[in-house]
């Protein structure tokens, strides 16, 4: 029926003091020297924008898994050259409906409304290169309220890691559960938040991937529910191309069925579970892989997860590629690599299907 923007003295003729309501993500420090000297002020021009900051912005909630401090809601601020033009970009964005309006995290935030913008073929014509993202979520010195926690500006400077990005969210939409008995619910994927930070920072959106499942409750959530999109993403030819990169991650494919046609050979013989072996194995096998901190560790551990494996024909044709990928210098990347390969094998039969998903619990 009513809000404050509607009553809310203005006066054109003065410098304004703004509430915090009217200034998104603007804070007061050091409010111990009293309301004159740390109020936020803007010019009437300014202020008068402020009232319709509301209706222009887009809204998303984070789903963030990551412990700590994480945001919970965010704000997208586009970058505009044209305000007309830019509310018809907002209603083709918004005709989407509620389900892309929960993102992962602030970059995944940010390159949703670029992303649709551009599906849009509109991006280009309003020169809109870029986009600010407020975020807000509890701190512990201040739990009554949601707080400023972050401020990211998304670039995107090229169409290609906008069409990177749209493949990343279309083998990994947001997901709408409906448990028996329970209140259906939004279930967000997680590696958007990663692809979407790398892309702004110009890297390959599996960069740094052994950091970001660092995190167990991410990592958890990756490992149960994100591996048939990430099985989908290594093996799209525009975001894993044929290369070192793409071998290493075959390589540790084949390798992993090879093992897991082993556990099943020495279950059936002694009458064991293979779910239950094949789960122990997949475990130590990724904290190997995370627990290397330098190139020779690296090369020792993924050499013998491959010599387990027997001949392996992505090797065998691609080795001399994948040498310079084991050095001083890009160790870690191949680490992020063999990670990634585990977080997205596609199970070759219902065994192993059963098997890699035998303690997977709710979302």
């Amino acid at each position: 029926n009513s809000y404050c923007h509607q009553n809310h003295p203005f006066f054109p003729e003065k410098t304004g003091t703004l509430a915090g309501w009217l200034y998104p993500g603007g804070a007061v420090r050091h409010s111990g020297f009293g309301q004159k000297a740390t109020s936020l002020e803007e010019e009437p021009s300014m202020a008068l924008a402020l009232r319709y900051a509301p209706a222009g912005m887009i809204y998303f909630e984070i789903r963030a898994r990551r412990t700590g401090i994480r945001p919970r809601y965010a704000i997208v601020i586009p970058h505009i050259r044209d305000l007309e033009r830019y509310a018809a970009i907002r209603k083709v964005f918004l005709k989407q409906g509620v389900s892309v309006l929960y993102a992962s995290g602030s970059a995944d935030a940010g390159y949703r409304v670029l992303a649709e913008m551009h599906s849009a073929d509109l991006l280009e014509e309003m020169g809109l290169a870029s986009c600010r993202v407020i975020s807000f979520g509890a701190v512990p010195w201040s739990t009554q309220q949601k707080t400023r926690v972050g401020i990211l500006t998304v670039y995107s400077e090229t169409a290609a890691a906008l069409d990177i990005f749209k493949r990343c969210r279309s083998a990994l939409p947001n997901h709408l559960v409906k448990p028996e008995r329970k209140e259906p619910f939004w279930d967000i994927p997680q590696i958007p938040e990663l692809v979407a930070q790398n892309l702004n920072k110009g890297q390959p959106w599996w960069n740094d991937f052994s950091t970001f499942i660092a995190d167990k409750p991410v990592r958890d959530h990756v490992f149960a529910y994100e591996k048939g999109g990430l099985a989908k993403m290594v093996k799209d030819g525009v975001l894993m191309p044929e290369g070192p990169e793409r071998t290493i991650v075959v390589a540790c494919h084949e390798a992993w069925r090879r093992r897991m046609g082993k556990i099943g050979e020495k279950a059936r013989r002694e009458g064991s579970s293979f779910s239950d072996q094949v789960n122990r194995e997949f475990e130590k096998t990724r904290v190997e892989f995370s627990r290397c901190k330098n190139a020779a560790a690296l090369r020792q551990t993924l050499t013998d997860f491959w010599a387990r494996g027997g001949p392996l024909p992505s090797l065998q044709e691609g080795w001399q590629g994948v040498l310079p990928l084991l050095d001083e210098m890009n160790w870690r990347k191949a680490r992020d690599l063999a990670l990634l390969a585990l977080a997205s094998y596609k199970p070759a039969s219902k065994q192993e299907a059963e098997a890699l998903t035998a303690q997977e619990g709710e979302i």
